[in-house]
């Protein structure tokens, strides 16, 4: 089995699915964007989000982070070699 890279799961996430992660990332309201809680419910699956507890709302994990820098196409989003 292939290993994954942010690159080959960016490249299989639908336009919703890389929408949300866009409203998250920017801290965008989601809802106002029409996105539904069954694509917030997916990308949690995917393990690209986590519901923070203690705001009530969607945060980006570290592998979503990750994806989100190679939908910009940013290879290297930390800037270092």
């Amino acid at each position: 089995m292939a290993e994954w890279t942010p690159e080959s799961v960016a490249a299989r996430l639908d336009i919703d699915e890389r929408l949300l992660l866009y409203c998250v990332a920017s801290g965008a309201d989601y809802v106002r964007a029409g996105m539904s809680d069954t694509v917030a419910r997916t990308m949690v699956a995917k393990d690209l989000l986590i519901l923070d507890r203690k705001t009530a709302r969607l945060v980006l994990t570290a592998r979503g982070q990750k994806i989100v820098h190679a939908l910009l196409g940013e290879s290297n989003p930390t800037g270092t070699s």
